[in-house]
């Protein structure tokens, strides 16, 4: 998601003002995970064995790589230019203003909700304890994540520029896959007692897709350019681990066959999607030059779509289980038709409170 809501400037030789390909990434990434939370709860209500279960499981198990591909998203942001080390101070700053501001306040509202419909107890304690593990709704981890690269950025940008890319991305590699996997086992083998429950908003869990974005952020064109020749193997790649995924995934939740190692199969394809839509989005941005203005509202109000989506979710089903509308098709179709006309609705109206702050701030 676009937590800068500004524009991407490009270096190198193709000169464009704006990363299209990025948009048009930032902007699927954003539409998938809202699909992921809208589908989350056919797929746990519809029997297992039927065609409809199939129908939801699908596109929900295949969208499940979008907070990899943010994270990706944001290490090539950062360090296309790798603003962090021209002004640590303001680099901060401007992460306090632009991504975590927004995210006290959506927490401050999700709170304040659950606690007047009697969800939450309005307990300070329990507040702060939301506020640092983004527990309050599902999809604020990503957020707990993200600031942890954030406060890593300028160690990471010293270390990538004292050796080559090669070192650095097998390193992250197999700290994700040991530590994205086997991180609670190991802290149980110092501290028994203890279950470590949050492991999927630890920055170990997601630090190759971080790093290989900071090093596709500063050799831009240089990947680009080895990239394009190679689409089709980067498509097929795709493709084999798409539908292993998806067919394995689909046996073991439907029990009919049992896998252990699922893990490591879903972390192969969601760097084969990632790379896969880099392909393909570099592709259509060049094609395209002129990015389509519903992209560019789109990209521009992603974070607070992220920020939001949930809230709305659980007060459209709230009120379809106050009206009995049980019908798992019928609940899912009016939760899209919902969901579409709040983006339509809030994207615009969030541009235009954001275009008269800047008239107003130039007066």
């Amino acid at each position: 998601m676009n937590q800068n809501n500004t524009s991407v400037s490009k270096v190198g030789e193709s000169g464009r003002k704006r990363l299209n390909e990025l948009s048009y990434m930032n902007v699927l990434f954003t539409v998938m995970v809202i699909f992921v939370h809208i589908f989350g709860e056919s797929v746990t209500s519809l029997d297992r064995s039927s065609l409809q279960y199939f129908t939801v499981f699908a596109p929900w198990k295949l969208f499940q790589f979008v907070v990899q591909g943010f994270v990706f998203l944001s290490g090539v942001k950062l360090f296309i230019r790798d603003r962090a080390c021209e002004n640590v101070g303001s680099f901060y700053l401007g992460r306090l203003k632009r991504v975590v501001l927004p995210y006290i306040i959506w927490v401050v509202i999700y709170f304040l909700y659950f606690v007047v419909i009697g969800w939450i107890n309005a307990d300070v304690g329990d507040f702060f304890k939301y506020l640092i593990t983004g527990d309050v709704s599902a999809q604020f981890y990503f957020v707990i994540i993200i600031c942890q690269f954030y406060l890593l950025t300028p160690v990471i940008s010293k270390i990538l520029k004292k050796t080559d890319s090669f070192t650095p991305v097998i390193y992250s590699l197999f700290i994700s896959i040991l530590l994205g996997q086997y991180l609670p086992g190991i802290v149980a083998i110092f501290k028994p007692e203890y279950y470590f429950a949050y492991n999927d908003r630890f920055f170990t869990t997601y630090l190759f897709y971080f790093v290989l974005g900071a090093i596709v952020g500063k050799n831009y064109d240089n990947v680009k350019k080895a990239l394009t020749p190679s689409k089709v193997s980067v498509y097929v790649m795709f493709a084999f681990f798409a539908l292993s995924n998806l067919t394995l995934s689909y046996l073991h939740s439907t029990g009919r066959i049992y896998i252990g190692w699922l893990e490591p199969l879903h972390f192969a394809y969601s760097v084969s999607a990632v790379i896969a839509l880099f392909v393909f989005f570099v592709w259509l941005g060049e094609k395209r030059e002129n990015i389509p203005k519903i992209v560019k509202a789109l990209d521009s109000s992603s974070y607070m779509l992220y920020l939001s989506h949930v809230l709305v979710l659980f007060i459209v089903r709230r009120h379809l289980d106050r009206f009995s509308v049980s019908d798992i098709g019928i609940r899912l179709l009016l939760t899209v038709i919902i969901m579409t006309v709040y983006v339509a609705v809030t994207v615009p109206a969030w541009e235009a409170l954001k275009k008269a702050k800047k008239s107003k701030a130039r007066i």
